[in-house]
C-alpha cells in the first residue's frame, strides 16, 4: 500500500490552516505507526529555515533523529539547500 499527501497550498491564508493540518496528521501517523518511506519534495516548505514554511522543522528533525527505531526511511529534496537545517545534511 502507498499513499501520496497533496497539499492545500500554503501560500493563502485560507490553505495554509489546512495545509498545517494535513502535514501534521501525516506526520504524526507517520511517525506512530512506523514502517514507512517517506519522501518531502521540497522540505524547505515543511520546515525550513526561511519564511514562509508550516513551521514543522521540530518534527522532521525528529524523524530524522530517531526514525531508524520507527523502522522509517526518510527522503528529501530541495531546490534551495541553503534554507534547509543542518539536519538535513548531518541526519539525512
Amino acid at each position: 500500500m502507498w499513499f501520496r499527501l497533496c497539499v492545500h497550498d500554503q501560500f493563502t491564508s485560507e490553505g495554509r490552516g489546512k495545509a498545517k493540518l494535513q502535514v501534521y496528521n501525516a506526520m504524526h501517523r507517520v511517525y506512530n505507526e512506523g514502517e514507512w518511506i517517506v519522501y518531502f519534495d521540497e522540505i524547505q516548505d515543511v520546515g525550513g529555515i526561511r519564511q514562509p514554511n508550516l513551521g514543522f522543522g521540530h518534527a522532521h528533525r525528529r524523524m530524522y533523529r530517531k526514525g531508524r527505531s520507527r523502522h522509517l526511511s526518510i527522503l528529501a529534496s530541495t531546490q534551495a539547500p541553503r534554507y534547509v537545517p543542518g539536519s538535513f545534511y548531518d541526519l539525512g
